[in-house]
């Protein structure tokens, strides 16, 4: 049986091809980004991926307080046929030890404030961990994914993107692409999981449903981002402001 695609490649690449000048994510008293600074930025991550030999299907953990920048990193994530972990920053650090072992993940980002806080020798499977606000290096496992993030920097330098050469690649509507944890209720967290077609059902549920225009600014908090049928709107009909 032929597997059918989940166009969610295609509906992320629309938006930025007809948004490529209009403010996409803004910080509270912060940075903006445009449509099209989140398209670079997403490519430049998807090169650093593949530079560090991360394949579709692995796992990477974002782990950072609500910005713009948790939301570029989700979105190049889920682009580049990975799979996200997002993960709440005040979860405690006996959690996240967890939900990164658990999952799987081999990859961290994360920001600075809250990788003081946590302790690479127990999570033995991550190789490297990446600042969310700058891409800079904050652990290495070797020297692999430094030279990784060098190569990246190189090619982001040379990068003339174009809104018409933005386009992503589309997955299979079955591939996993979030493992969402919740707090639970008693031990440890769990992990729900989500196939591209429950991601694409919401975006376009939302869409048609929620009378907002692209002029709209929302402030959403951390956690709605976690519930991706809002998040999925905000990306797809408005500006999202990040306090």
């Amino acid at each position: 049986m032929k597997k059918e695609k989940s166009q969610l490649g295609g509906l992320f690449s629309k938006t930025m091809q007809d948004n490529w000048a209009l403010p996409a994510f803004s910080d509270f008293g912060g940075e903006t980004y445009t449509y099209g600074d989140v398209a670079k930025r997403i490519y430049f991550l998807h090169h650093f991926f593949k530079e560090a030999k991360i394949a579709k299907g692995d796992k990477i953990a974002i782990l950072g307080n609500n910005s713009s920048d948790w939301s570029i990193s989700f979105l190049a994530v889920l682009t580049y046929g990975a799979v996200v972990v997002p993960i709440l920053p005040d979860f405690s650090t006996e959690n996240i030890h967890h939900i990164v072992n658990h999952s799987e993940s081999i990859m961290l980002l994360v920001s600075q404030t809250i990788f003081d806080s946590i302790d690479q020798e127990h999570m033995k499977g991550i190789t490297g961990m990446i600042n969310l606000k700058d891409f800079s290096l904050l652990y290495d496992k070797s020297d692999k994914t430094q030279k990784a993030l060098d190569k990246a920097a190189g090619y982001y330098e040379k990068i003339e993107l174009k809104a018409e050469n933005v386009k992503f690649e589309e997955f299979d509507r079955e591939d996993l692409c979030v493992i969402s944890y919740t707090s639970g209720t008693s031990g440890f967290t769990k992990g729900v999981m989500l196939p591209q077609r429950s991601l694409y059902s919401n975006i376009i549920f939302a869409r048609e449903h929620m009378p907002l225009s692209p002029a709209t600014a929302l402030c959403p908090s951390f956690l709605w981002l976690m519930y991706l049928a809002y998040y999925s709107n905000s990306f797809f009909r408005l500006r999202r402001v990040a306090i």
